[in-house]
């Protein structure tokens, strides 16, 4: 029952006829009018069949309207298209509707929104640019609030650089890195034990319990501090 809700056809019509038609009132109507099941088929329908399908201008409009409308009912359904989207290319922060759509959580202090978008896309995220540009479009200025985002995510080569240069800016705070470095040894795996033998050597935590052997040379500091390149080939060559 609930797979016939999900693909219902005439749902799936109504919406794409909508959605192209680009206009938002009708669709808001549209949802407006539409039962409790009915309602709940949409994100389905949108997330698994209309959203991948969009064009970027498309995607990012139809996400700050209905984010807008009811970011509690449709904010997952958008993000749950973002790996189709990222692996056809047609997913970009560059693009202004995501800008748009930051300034609007931003301007509205839209706080679980946003926290909810970094949790889901941080990971999903390759290459440094992305990362900076998605800290600062959600303005995540404070570095305690950052880190503590960070920790969250599955530890990626960018979310771990990312967690390294949070880490800087928090350096004085030593009980906090030896908080953050126990937190990372308790997942057990063997990533997140070489990053936290290269926070050990990095910021002098000599107390740090655990037998670690990585020695770091004063050359390979500047390198390793502004390359997300040369940080990943050290933590691989461990």
């Amino acid at each position: 029952m609930a797979r016939e809700r999900a693909y219902n056809p005439v749902l799936y019509k109504r919406l794409v006829a909508l959605i192209h038609a680009a206009d938002r009132d009708a669709l808001l109507s549209f949802l407006d009018s539409l039962s409790h099941s009915s309602f709940r088929a949409v994100g389905s329908i949108l997330s698994d069949q209309i959203l991948p399908e969009l064009t970027e201008n498309q995607y990012w409009n139809l996400f700050y309207d209905l984010c807008r409308y009811n970011s509690k009912a449709f904010l997952v359904t958008f993000l749950k298209a973002i790996p189709v989207r990222l692996s056809k290319e047609t997913f970009h922060l560059e693009h202004p509707g995501f800008h748009h759509l930051c300034a609007y959580w931003n301007q509205e202090y839209c706080v679980i929104d946003k926290r909810k978008f970094f949790l889901y896309v941080f990971p999903l995220l390759t290459r440094q640019e992305q990362a900076e540009l998605l800290v600062c479009e959600l303005a995540l200025i404070h570095p305690e609030d950052l880190l503590e985002l960070l920790l969250r995510c599955e530890s990626t080569p960018l979310v771990s650089f990312v967690l390294f240069q949070t880490l800087r800016r928090l350096e004085h705070e030593r009980n906090l890195l030896y908080r953050c470095c126990a937190f990372l040894m308790k997942r057990g795996d063997s990533f997140s034990f070489n990053l936290v033998s290269f926070f050990k050597a990095y910021f002098d935590l000599s107390d740090l319990k655990g037998t670690f052997s990585l020695r770091i040379e004063p050359y390979q500091l500047g390198n390793i501090e502004r390359s997300f390149d040369a940080f990943v080939r050290l933590l691989q060559s461990m």
